[in-house]
């Protein structure tokens, strides 16, 4: 059987590297009692599967994980189960909800195609907001937006085009931030919604999109200051919907 557990990313956890959730989970279902199903070879490993990766140093609000457990629980064991998984999680990765996935459910890497961020931008002097929308509007109007990224040492820079992954990219305010995400900012700046498609062509980093919009339009930014937020994943289709209702 398989369990899709939706949880956050908070606070310190922000910091914690995609790979790391792993061991985070595992110890924490081996606690709460939880057979999780192990792959096969040399050297077997739990069954965890997440969403896309989210960047070190964002938060996320909804991710989900899928957990492959032995056996076919009765629901009461399973909700026994999922409780004491709660009491076993890092106080910062909370579980917010489970699901049981019917045989055969396509995994969260098949079917998620949208996400959902808040920006806090903070800037070094404030700016006005008729500029901001003016600014982001003459971003989306470009037919390419190119970035180039460093591979390392050695290895030749790569060039993308990322504009075709950002699917909106709108300005919520610019006193401050405002939501409950965000903590009391201590400069100017302004709340970004960004919504980034993902593909089989690939996608885009949220910090790459934010880069590029503040250098177009040229604003005295404070990059250390960032604040990202994923605030939600959706699946592909006509209707939104979220990865726990396929």
């Amino acid at each position: 059987m398989k369990i899709r557990l939706v949880y956050s990313k908070l606070a310190e956890a922000k910091y914690v590297a995609h790979l790391d959730l792993t061991r985070f989970f595992t110890r924490a279902l081996r606690r709460a009692g939880v057979d999780v199903a192990r792959s096969q070879g040399f050297n077997p490993r739990p069954r965890i599967s997440f969403g896309p990766p989210l960047a070190v140093g964002a938060e996320g609000l909804t991710e989900y994980a899928d957990v492959e457990i032995n056996g076919e629980p009765r629901r009461t064991e399973l909700e026994a189960a999922m409780r004491a998984l709660r009491c076993e999680m890092p106080r910062n990765i909370p579980i917010l909800d489970y699901k049981a996935l019917p045989p055969g459910a396509p995994a969260l890497t098949a079917v998620i195609d949208l996400a959902c961020y808040l920006v806090w931008v903070p800037l070094n002097a404030p700016a006005a907001e008729a500029d901001l929308h003016t600014g982001l509007n003459e971003w989306l109007r470009q037919p390419e937006v190119i970035i180039t990224k460093n591979k390392g040492e050695g290895a030749a820079p790569v060039k993308k085009n990322i504009r075709p992954f950002v699917r909106r990219l709108a300005l919520r305010r610019t006193a401050n931030a405002g939501d409950a995400v965000f903590p009391p900012p201590a400069a100017p700046g302004f709340v970004l919604e960004l919504e980034i498609g993902m593909s089989n062509a690939g996608s885009a980093k949220a910090a790459d999109v934010i880069d590029s919009v503040c250098e177009f339009l040229a604003l005295p930014w404070d990059k250390r200051g960032v604040a990202i937020t994923r605030t939600a994943l959706f699946t592909r289709g006509e209707k939104r919907c979220s990865p726990l209702e396929v």
